[in-house]
């Protein structure tokens, strides 16, 4: 005979740290691994893909300070 016990504790509790964004480490990865397509035996080394990474996590401040099509236009 086989017997099986399941049980179930629900807990309410809170948490502590810092939520981070691990998107723009993952696309310096994914340009890592395209520069070894393009270029074989060429790879970022670690200080490469941080300073990488630094950029995309500049990159959506980049296009609201710079990408202005209404004064460039001068429809301000």
């Amino acid at each position: 005979m086989i017997y099986r016990e399941i049980a179930v504790s629900p807990q309410i509790g809170i948490g502590y740290g810092r939520v981070r964004n691990v998107t723009p480490v993952i696309r310096a990865v994914r340009l890592d691994e395209r520069l070894s397509v393009i270029e074989p035996g060429t790879r970022l080394n670690r200080e490469n893909l941080l300073n990488a990474a630094e950029h995309f996590i500049k990159y959506p401040g980049y296009l609201a300070r710079y990408d202005w099509p209404k004064k460039i236009s001068g429809r301000i």
